[in-house]
């Protein structure tokens, strides 16, 4: 209970990852001064900050998940996931100035999410409705075997980020996973695959 003290976590979700980085974003423009650095300079800056609020992030949400077990498999972790992925698209087509209608619109959003950024995806079968997405080697899932751990359950928080991204580009995309851990992998699917889901436009 000490960390329900602390975070009051299942009460205020809405401090999430989200609202660190605006945080963190605020406190750089007060004290960096980010809009006078070299260009160079800043994007190092940012990504080491990403990198460790990536980091601590995970650090967190496995303190919690120690302390109050299923605490990010209840409904109010699984809608946070969402506007979490919600948001991020939101963003990026702002940023990157695509509609979204296509799949190439897609792809290229999903090439610029944290996905890409954390981890190395691999999205291929590119048809003219759909496509699929694999993560490669998860970053996440190995840290957890070093540590002695089978897995990280990610089957209904990734799919329900990857749902929020997508219906932020268009909510005609449907997400469907074809296997997430702990479920078996397929066979024709290689051993370096972590996770793999199909995005398809919804007719």
């Amino acid at each position: 209970m000490f960390v329900c003290n602390i975070f009051n976590f299942k009460e205020n979700l809405k401090y999430t990852m989200d609202k660190i980085f605006r945080l963190i974003v605020g406190r750089c423009r007060k004290i960096l001064k980010v809009r006078n650095l070299p260009k160079d300079l800043l994007c190092k800056i940012f990504e080491g900050l990403i990198l460790d609020l990536n980091y601590g992030w995970f650090k967190l949400e496995e303190l919690i998940e120690e302390k109050l077990p299923g605490t990010f498999q209840d409904e109010s972790s699984l809608k946070m996931f969402e506007e979490f992925g919600f948001r991020q698209a939101k963003q990026l087509k702002k940023i990157l100035n695509v509609s979204g209608t296509t799949v190439d619109d897609m792809v290229k959003l999903l090439r610029h999410s944290h996905w890409a950024f954390f981890e190395n995806i691999e999205i291929f079968d590119l048809k003219e409705k759909n496509f699929r997405v694999r993560t490669i080697d998860c970053s996440l899932q190995k840290a957890l075997k070093r540590k002695g751990k089978e897995y990280h359950d990610c089957r209904i928080s990734g799919l329900k980020t990857r749902e929020g991204f997508f219906k932020a580009i268009n909510p005609r995309v449907k997400v469907q996973r074809i296997f997430s851990p702990p479920e078996p992998k397929p066979k024709n699917i290689p051993e370096n695959v972590s996770c793999e889901w199909l995005i398809f436009v919804e007719e």
